[in-house]
């Protein structure tokens, strides 16, 4: 093919190009496009759709009570326990007189005061305003859960547990952390089945009402009766 047809059809290209770029940039300054505030069409249920969103994400945005952990406790395993706790050591001692760490030893905390008698161990704001309360089996069901949900802001990284059994071994293990070792922990677990049993045992069923009396019946008139 002759160089002068080349050079018509690279010509051609490059006109069509800057034809193409030159319209796009006068479009830009004749048409405005202007972005709705909601959609003009919505498909059958999505209304519905983004309600059901958005309760679901103020349900998640609600801090969720947790069960009572009296029915895991009931069923702890202090071993497990031991073993789930092995993670919290790069923070925390358990033996008893051992120093402190990043966190306050642990020995003797079930049962114990909130946010003292660990040593010196400087607590935060936000664990100091739970001073004078006592770390039951409640409490430590939360605070294991997730440490934010119990005090907001405190100085614990930990993410918590989700499994309610894991706590309940832990909280169980603690128990044997005491001056009274095991036979705390038995006490602990046997107020917790009595505990669980209470919570399963059926409400009492409310007696039937009774039935109104019907009016007794007019007394026969005398004479009345048939002669």
């Amino acid at each position: 093919m002759p160089s002068f047809e080349w050079n018509k059809i690279i010509a051609s290209v490059l006109t069509a190009m800057i034809v193409a770029m030159v319209s796009g940039i006068l479009a830009t300054f004749v048409v405005h496009p202007v972005e709705l505030e909601q959609p003009v069409y919505m498909p059958p249920g999505a209304a519905e759709g983004a309600k059901g969103a958005e309760a679901a994400a103020a349900a998640a945005a609600k801090p969720q009570k947790l069960a009572p952990i009296g029915p895991a406790l009931a069923n702890a395993d202090p071993k497990k326990g031991e073993e789930i706790a092995h993670v919290c050591q790069q923070c925390h001692t358990f033996g008893k007189g051992e120093p402190n760490k990043i966190g306050p030893n642990l020995f003797g905390v079930f049962g114990g005061p909130i946010a003292e008698d660990r040593g010196g161990y400087e607590f935060s704001d936000a664990l100091q305003k739970h001073h004078g309360e006592k770390w039951t089996p409640a409490r430590l069901n939360i605070w294991l859960h997730d440490p934010q949900d119990f005090a907001q802001g405190t100085k614990m990284s930990f993410p918590g547990l989700p499994p309610v059994q894991e706590r309940a071994d832990v909280i169980a293990y603690l128990a044997t952390l005491t001056p009274g070792g095991a036979a705390t922990e038995k006490k602990v677990v046997e107020e917790a089945a009595a505990e669980a049993k209470q919570q399963t045992k059926p409400a009492p069923a409310k007696p039937a009402a009774a039935a109104p009396a019907k009016p007794a019946a007019a007394a026969a008139k005398p004479g009345s009766a048939a002669k």
